[in-house]
């Protein structure tokens, strides 16, 4: 068995946190060899603290509202156990769902619980854009992805300083955990689990935190593979400049389509140069 320090980020969870703790206790303690529940309150201003403590967790407290991402790490930073088994505070994940991943996590270096049911893929405007950045994901990365950011996860302390990928101190922060884990070609299991209603209030703001993901994508894309980042580009070029050739070359037309065929052509090329430059760069400084 292992030892797992179980980590909750917390922000204004007075509601909630309480009863994930006990259901964590009462769920792990009998299947791991040693369990640390561990609270990190990310500067609430209401019970989340008396709450966690009379509940029997450990709780490490920023003065300030500093972000989930930053309160994962600092979670993990002073974690007493081997492996972190990442959850949330609200009660959206059973503290049972743990002991569906457990059986995997010695084989793998991440086991992720990929939520499903309704409530997971929510009204009729999430299904659309999940699935948009999945596909993007699975892009960027090359492999099939379940769940993108689900909370629920188990993963070894001593993996995280070592994902090359900056850090999202945001919500995104489990987004950029699991495109970094598989970019970098380790091993990570996602294990069906159901998603609950969340106790209380929301913190997500859609419209920013959906940017804000795109924008890590996008930096996971120019980080791990710049040519599958100028890729789209060069097509966008390619394809009209070949169109236009045949044009002037079947058509007979004037010599604007040839002239302007050739500008995308080495717009093309200019592209597709730049972008190999970019991953020898890349391969040489990881080298190092």
């Amino acid at each position: 068995m292992i030892s797992l320090t179980v980590l909750i980020p917390a922000y204004n969870e007075e509601s909630a946190i309480g009863d994930v703790v006990r259901r964590c206790r009462e769920a792990l303690t009998d299947k791991v060899s040693a369990l640390e529940i561990l609270v990190v309150d990310d500067g609430s201003s209401d019970g989340t603290v008396a709450a966690a403590r009379e509940a029997g967790a450990r709780v490490m407290e920023h003065p300030m509202n500093r972000g989930y991402g930053r309160s994962i790490l600092t979670g993990v930073q002073n974690a007493s156990h081997e492996w972190i088994g990442l959850t949330d505070a609200d009660g959206s994940y059973a503290p049972a769902s743990f002991l569906d991943l457990l059986p995997y996590v010695e084989k793998y270096d991440m086991v992720v619980g990929a939520r499903t049911g309704m409530i997971f893929w929510g009204s009729a405007v999430k299904p659309p854009a999940r699935l948009l950045f999945h596909q993007l994901a699975e892009y960027v990365t090359g492999q099939k992805i379940p769940d993108l950011n689900s909370g629920m996860r188990v993963f070894r302390r001593g993996d995280i300083p070592g994902v090359e990928l900056k850090f999202s101190q945001g919500f995104s922060f489990t987004t950029t955990l699991t495109v970094a884990y598989l970019s970098e070609n380790r091993t990570v299991r996602f294990v069906p689990i159901p998603y609950h209603t969340r106790v209380g209030r929301s913190k997500v703001r859609y419209f920013r935190d959906t940017l804000r993901a795109a924008q890590i994508l996008i930096q996971a894309i120019a980080f791990y593979n710049p040519l599958k980042a100028v890729l789209p580009l060069v097509l966008i070029q390619a394809v009209p400049s070949a169109l236009l050739f045949m044009v002037w070359f079947i058509g007979n037309f004037p010599s604007w389509a040839l002239i302007s065929g050739s500008v995308l052509m080495t717009g093309a090329c200019l592209t597709a140069s730049a972008g190999m430059v970019m991953d020898v760069l890349r391969t040489a400084t990881r080298k190092k």
